[in-house]
């Protein structure tokens, strides 16, 4: 029983951690969208928004702004916001 307890608490967090960071990345989207970065360097966009550079390359990871992105910027603000 104890097992059954532990795991399910185990999920739960993940699931939150995995919210805030897909958030995150829809925030950090919609600021380059915003300011118009079609392409830049992690190091001028984390003194940009005040984090490291690291956070910038790991919250960009999962999407490059493609030319669909470009072409439909102001549906996905709309979609993300």
């Amino acid at each position: 029983m104890r097992t059954v307890f532990f795991l399910g608490t185990m999920k739960l967090p993940s699931v939150k951690k995995q919210d805030q960071e897909e958030f995150q990345e829809k925030e950090f989207l919609a600021f380059l969208l915003k300011k118009g970065l079609y392409e830049f360097t992690p190091i001028d966009v984390s003194r940009m928004i005040g984090v490291t550079n690291k956070t910038v390359i790991n919250r960009c990871r999962s999407y490059r702004l493609s030319d669909f992105s470009r072409a439909n910027e102001k549906k996905i603000l709309r979609e993300i916001s």
